[in-house]
């Protein structure tokens, strides 16, 4: 999944726009730099990233979201990030509920193997 989204990556920066890359273990944000003419493509420039399990989402309100990197070996970093509509903030909202949920599935099966197995 990937899509432009308005991000404010530290509170004393503007919102900046980022292509915002969804993958099943990252999430990637990179500067778009516009296509130079009609028969070329956009570049990205990787900005930062979070590794998904060590990740936490958090409902803003007005099509936002906030996520928080709790990777203990990197300085602390959230990024509030703004989807253009209802539908794309749905969208990036329950792909990210549905990974973080299947992390949080496999932790608890790998940690009670017993219940998990009497299922």
């Amino acid at each position: 999944m990937q899509r432009p989204m308005n991000c404010l990556v530290d509170a004393s920066q503007k919102h900046r726009e980022f292509q915002v890359f969804l993958f099943q273990q990252i999430i990637i944000f990179a500067d778009i730099e516009k296509a130079k003419n009609q028969f070329s493509s956009p570049t990205f420039e990787y900005r930062s990233h979070i590794q998904l399990n060590h990740m936490q989402m958090k409902e803003l309100g007005d099509c936002r979201f906030q996520i928080k990197s709790t990777d203990p070996k990197i300085p602390e970093m959230t990024i509030i990030c703004q989807a253009a509509s209802p539908e794309n903030y749905a969208g990036w909202r329950d792909m990210l509920n549905k990974i973080l949920q299947q992390q949080n599935d496999l932790i608890f099966m790998l940690s009670n193997p017993l219940s998990t197995k009497n299922k």
